[in-house]
């Protein structure tokens, strides 16, 4: 598995890209609406690490948009979402914060040992 390394705009590995949303007064259909329009290929398979359980599990991006209520307990979890394929990354936290974040693909593979 890669890493992401996270990005900021002077980084120069990074594309600069970061999509936030503060969901705590935003409904379920908001935030679905919010995951499903992320720049990603909903049939690609993500992992999906929740991070106090130190647990992971695979599925397609689809799926977890489709049941993050039931993946992800706002207080309680944080969880990541990793596209290992498109090298990108969602930190939601138990703050109801959910950050999206591109990888660079250079970095990705120096991080990783893999050229591509």
């Amino acid at each position: 598995m890669d890493f992401c390394i996270e990005q900021r705009p002077d980084a120069p590995d990074s594309d600069g890209q970061e999509l936030v949303l503060a969901a705590a007064d935003v409904d379920s259909i908001g935030i679905s609406n919010w995951l499903a329009h992320l720049p990603v290929d909903l049939d690609n398979n993500v992992v999906v690490i929740w991070l106090g359980d130190r647990s992971a599990a695979t599925m397609a991006y689809r799926a977890f948009v489709q049941h993050y209520e039931e993946l992800w307990y706002p207080g309680a979890d944080d969880v990541w979402v990793y596209g290992e394929k498109d090298h990108w990354l969602l930190e939601i936290d138990h703050e109801e914060r959910f950050a999206f974040k591109r990888c660079s693909t250079q970095r990705s593979e120096q991080v990783s040992g893999r050229r591509g």
